[in-house]
């Protein structure tokens, strides 16, 4: 997808990525090109396609952190320690939200 993303003309004609780690690579595209908005609805798809996924939901935690949305990146690390995650992960959002806390 990041090629295309490049190109206004096969844009329109992409086909909606469906699997959690193809959409948070689109959304990576769309945010690298300054489509916040878009891509944050893509990071949000990731993660409503498998909300059992840790990753997806660092992704989006990560992603509400890098554009100063305080509130809700605690709250989306917070939800990555419901799904199964390995003690590192669980220590991760733990530490990320302590640090947001400030």
């Amino acid at each position: 997808y990041p090629a295309r993303l490049n190109d206004p003309d096969t844009f329109d004609r992409l086909t909606p990525p469906s699997e959690p780690a193809a959409c948070l690579q689109f959304g990576r595209s769309l945010e690298k090109q300054g489509s916040v908005y878009q891509a944050l609805e893509w990071f949000e798809k990731a993660v409503s396609l498998d909300p059992n996924l840790f990753n997806t939901r660092q992704e989006l935690a990560e992603f509400y952190e890098r554009h100063g949305y305080i509130t809700l990146a605690m709250d989306a690390w917070q939800n990555a320690l419901m799904v199964e995650c390995t003690p590192q992960e669980a220590e991760l959002s733990r530490a990320a939200v302590r640090r947001l806390k400030g």
